[in-house]
């Protein structure tokens, strides 16, 4: 397929429309041979069927999106959480999900059952308040949460402490962050105790993500906009069930990273939310290069020496860097959302004297997207 599409310049891709999806909707991984979305906004989990949706791929390669057919379970969380969003999630492959909510300072589990064979029914297990008491009149917030520990017998979930600066809370500053360790029982995986509480050198820390090919933890931190810049902690995780701080790689100020994501062997992937840099971390290196997407002249370039950002893009929806997709043969594809196109990139290692001088990504293939406003998000399944 590849080198059938190197030879156009147009695609036309699938899309999953009919689910009604909102624009803020994050992938919690896959489980039962289904793609599992959380639609924050909605209060909704949304799991998608792989069978059926290869069985509605029509004669010329589109997808037809019909939701009832695709649709393999959803949860609506509303019921039970009212308009609190769910600010982020993770599933297990043994079926346990669990959602952070922010503004409630919770965490709450389900396990997903197959109750007759190929069918998955989600069932509400418990819910876990934080109640952590807070310095200085701060308030606090869960934000992501993934397994963790040295046998995944833990839950790790990043935790906000912010200060309000005015009486509706629509202006505030950022203070500490941990990573709460939280126990979980044996036999049930259900939510028990607060194990640690480990601080972190950086305020906002509002990711977790473990580097596939390393199973490193890391930690992104996205600092205090426009005062104090984020950067990315190396999490140890050791035999006891705790973690340890690792190696720290500093951001420069306004470098509010957003989502983490695999681009190899050795590289994880930065995504920001105002701006059209892809931050590239060596992870056994602990380094950092920079890329920049120039949307008009259709190029990536490396960006040299410091990096300043007070002029970044207001938005997101102002931005043009909108999503980054690992592919095979070590390609990566970039979306260029504001242009709605697509560039196909090869990182290339530039060597003097047998030491690696530095990294470049270079545009191997480009394609415009027909059919589709603004592009935000690429999915492979």
């Amino acid at each position: 397929q590849q080198q059938q599409q190197q030879q156009q310049s147009v695609w036309r891709p699938g899309t999953l429309a009919c689910l009604g999806l909102g624009e803020w909707v994050d992938v919690l991984g896959t489980f039962a041979n289904a793609t599992v979305f959380l639609d924050h906004a909605a209060g909704r989990v949304t799991a998608v069927s792989h069978s059926a949706m290869q069985g509605s791929v029509a004669s010329d390669g589109v997808l037809v999106c019909n939701a009832t057919h695709l649709i393999a379970w959803e949860i609506d969380l509303r019921p039970r959480r009212g308009q609190s969003m769910p600010f982020s999630g993770t599933i297990t492959s043994t079926g346990h999900l669990y959602l952070t909510y922010f503004g409630l300072d919770l965490v709450e589990h389900y396990i997903l059952e197959e109750s007759v064979p190929g069918t998955i029914t989600p069932r509400y297990v418990s819910e876990f308040y934080i109640l952590l008491e807070s310095r200085h009149e701060n308030r606090t917030g869960a934000s992501s949460v993934l397994v963790c520990g040295a046998r995944r017998d833990r839950l790790c979930v990043t935790h906000i402490a912010y200060r309000c600066e005015d009486v509706k809370c629509l202006q505030f500053s950022y203070a500490t962050s941990h990573v709460l360790v939280l126990g979980l029982e044996p036999a049930t995986r259900a939510l028990t105790n607060l194990v640690q509480m480990l601080e972190l050198p950086l305020p906002n820390a509002n990711s977790l993500h473990r580097h596939g090919p390393s199973g490193r933890l890391f930690a992104a931190c996205a600092g205090d906009r426009g005062q104090r810049g984020g950067g990315v902690q190396w999490l140890e995780e050791l035999e006891d069930g705790s973690l340890a701080l690792g190696s720290l790689l500093r951001l420069p100020p306004m470098a509010d990273v957003s989502r983490m994501i695999d681009l190899g062997a050795t590289r994880l992937g930065l995504l920001c939310f105002s701006h059209d840099h892809l931050f590239v971390v060596d992870t056994t290196l602990a380094t950092l290069t920079v890329f920049r997407l120039d949307s008009s002249a259709a190029t990536v370039r490396r960006v040299e020496g410091s990096l300043d950002l007070r002029t970044a893009l207001p938005t997101r929806s102002h931005a043009a860097l909108h999503d980054v997709l690992p592919l095979e043969n070590g390609l990566v594809m970039l979306l260029d959302g504001k242009g709605s196109r697509m560039f196909v990139s090869r990182f290339s290692d530039k060597e003097e004297e047998s030491v690696k001088a530095h990294t470049d990504l270079q545009i191997v293939y480009a394609a415009k997207i027909v059919g589709l406003n603004f592009p935000r998000r690429l999915l492979l399944i």
